[in-house]
């Protein structure tokens, strides 16, 4: 199967969006669309998360690090590890691929 990332990608002014884009039983993957300014609030999953940048500048909150990314930048947060993420300035696309454990 063959994925756009682009078709999933939706701004909206007052949130980020989050597309589902498959979901398997081994896991999910999800493309996170934020405006400049927009944060996903720092959370815990009970699987392994690779966060990878398709698009702008932004902070990638893996623990207690910030990481500022770019395009082609790549986080991997090992299970119930907090995590989360901050648009820059400029629109900010995160695919998110979760592993289920």
């Amino acid at each position: 199967m063959l994925y756009h990332i682009e078709e999933s990608t939706k701004f909206t002014p007052d949130r980020h969006h989050t597309e589902l884009v498959a979901d398997f039983p081994e896991g999910r993957l999800a493309v996170f669309s934020l405006e400049p300014g927009q944060i996903v609030d720092g959370h815990q999953a009970p699987a392994r998360v690779l966060m990878y940048v398709v698009l702008g500048r932004g902070e990638l909150v893996v623990g207690d690090e910030v990481l500022a990314v770019k395009p082609g930048d790549m986080a991997n947060v090992d299970p119930y590890v907090t995590h989360g993420m901050r648009a820059s300035e400029e629109r900010f696309v995160v695919m998110a691929v979760i592993i289920r454990m």
